[in-house]
């Protein structure tokens, strides 16, 4: 899957076959190469974040307040 670590692609990976829509994935080569890829399935957003090198990945529920992203 492009140029994703394999751990990274291969939970990217599970999260279609569950049936999680990709709806952003925005690379920003100017910041040290930091990458936004965004799914959705109701009610669930997750977002996976390289920053820096580091890969993280955190998610909201529908009617949850921004501040309660874990």
């Amino acid at each position: 899957m492009d140029d994703l670590p394999q751990s990274v692609a291969r939970f990217v990976g599970e999260l279609e076959k569950r049936g999680f829509i990709r709806t952003t994935d925005d690379t920003n080569p100017a910041a040290f190469g930091n990458r936004l890829i965004v799914f959705h399935r109701s009610p669930v957003e997750l977002r996976i974040i390289r920053e820096r090198g580091q890969w993280t990945a955190d998610l909201i529920a529908e009617g949850w307040a921004e501040t309660e992203r874990v």
